[in-house]
């Protein structure tokens, strides 16, 4: 905003914004802008110093000078006050339950892939089907730098596989589809990079789970061979062996089973013919099954993941839930960016789920999203793309315009080039100095959480300049 006229007079020595030359009695009918530590400080016609504190105040400030004190254009022929709102970037958005974030696509588009997260915080992906080749390929995806590294193939291309992280850091991975079901059985050592066969299922089969027990053991469910089975098998690793346990409630394929936090496991959908809405808690300790809170809609060929708060993200199609196994209840959160079932999600060692590939009308897709859950106590960071800030002058003023709702977010100035720390631990409302106008930048937006309720709520975040040009 510039109300047009004369020029204000010239400041100096901004040092770390520190006015070293302001007008202890400003001159009446004269209008100065200056800045000290704290505060912007505007000087009008009355001779009076006014302190304006954030972005919103100056805006009406300035309006009401030209609204109230002057009333004709001649008036203004003499003052010249030149306010620049100089934004950086977008607006960061932050949403509880619902935040996602496209990172670098699958080396190829497939569906009925799996993927495991490994000891050191990397993620196998492994196999899949593309509509014409079933995969061998195999790649460990790095969230630290966002990128795959191909290792060792499959000995078998596959999909519709399970593999599971057990106790030691190796990898169980079981059955699968090729021209027909498969019964057999491997363990990939991250370690050197290697397979070793290990006894095979007990029937070749496609579309099963299984699922790391507290104990150290492996549940394997369910699945097809030519016909949905209801038979449920306990994996020991110790002795390479299985032992039958009691059958699922319903013989099924591609349903989903998840450990929660007290060592039972939620199993839920699936499908026989139809996509099923049932669910069930197992328990390992009695060998039973006990039915509860059935799906919002009947599902195949989707995925849940168990979050770091002890609830369990389900997806498929467009439509996301989050379980609470303490309520036994379902809540809708933001639909995932695109439809699709087939796809994997894996819950990250920084509590972040990463959801990869997938099948939507006729293709697979290479597509990949972290999903951040926000939940009480939970911290999460948005980066704003890189951007040049504009209007620059001698010194610049700046504001972290923010919608808290009671909580904390900070923001932190990086330099766009290396990602390096400009100034960091900006509070809402303060005053930024010697930023260079030659550098790129980035915003980093740190919210911390702290709703003990977990109610949905939106941030929003954005950086401000307030440029005083002279």
């Amino acid at each position: 905003m510039t109300i047009k006229g004369g020029s204000i007079p010239q400041t100096t020595n901004f040092d770390h914004g520190l006015l070293a030359d302001r007008p202890e009695n400003p001159e009446v009918g004269q209008i100065y802008a200056v800045t000290d530590k704290n505060r912007l400080d505007i000087c009008y016609i009355k001779g009076e110093w006014e302190p304006v504190t954030d972005l919103a105040s100056i805006y009406k400030y300035v309006q009401r000078l030209d609204k109230q004190v002057w009333n004709t254009e001649s008036e203004l022929s003499n003052f010249t006050l030149s306010l620049f709102a100089d934004v950086i970037g977008d607006y960061i958005t932050f949403k509880d339950n619902q935040t996602y974030t496209s990172v670098s696509n699958l080396p190829t588009g497939k569906s009925s892939h799996q993927q495991t997260l490994l000891s050191d915080g990397t993620v196998l992906i492994t196999g899949g089907y593309d509509g014409s080749t079933r995969f061998s390929e195999a790649h460990i995806y790095n969230p630290d730098t966002d990128s795959y590294t191909s290792v060792t193939n499959l000995p078998t291309g596959k999909s519709a596989h399970q593999q599971t992280l057990l106790s030691d850091g190796t990898v169980l991975i079981t059955g699968g589809y090729r021209d027909s079901p498969l019964s057999e059985a491997h363990i990939y050592n991250p370690d050197t990079d290697s397979y070793t066969s290990v006894t095979n299922l007990p029937t070749g089969k496609y579309g099963h789970q299984q699922t790391l027990l507290s104990d150290g053991t492996v549940l394997i469910t369910g699945g097809y061979d030519v016909s949905p089975l209801s038979e449920a098998h306990i994996y020991n690793p110790d002795t390479d062996s299985y032992t039958s346990i009691t059958n699922l409630p319903t013989a099924k394929g591609f349903h989903q089973q998840t450990l929660l936090d007290d060592g039972t496991v939620l199993i839920t959908g699936g499908y026989n013919g139809s996509s099923l809405s049932e669910a069930h808690i197992y328990n390992p300790d009695t060998d039973s099954y006990t039915s509860v809170t059935n799906l919002p809609t009947g599902k195949s060929y989707h995925q849940q993941t168990l979050l770091s708060d002890g609830t369990v993200l389900i997806t498929e199609g467009y439509e996301a839930h989050i379980y609470n196994p303490d309520t036994d209840s379902y809540t809708s959160v933001t639909n995932l960016p695109t439809g699709k079932n087939r796809h994997q999600q894996t819950l990250l060692s920084d509590g972040t789920v990463l959801i990869t590939g997938g099948y939507e009308g006729s293709s697979r897709l290479s597509e990949a999203h972290i999903y951040i859950h926000i939940n009480n106590s939970t911290s999460i960071t948005a980066i704003s793309p890189a951007v040049t800030p504009t209007n620059l002058a001698k010194w610049e003023y700046a504001y972290l315009e923010i919608d808290p709702d009671g909580e904390t977010i900070t923001a932190d100035i990086l330099d766009a080039a290396d990602d390096s720390v400009l100034i960091e631990n900006i509070n809402d409302g303060e005053s930024l100095h010697d930023i260079s106008s030659d550098k790129n930048l980035k915003i980093r937006f740190n919210l911390s959480r702290q709703d003990p309720a977990n109610n949905p709520k939106v941030y929003n975040a954005i950086l401000k300049w307030i440029n005083v040009l002279s």
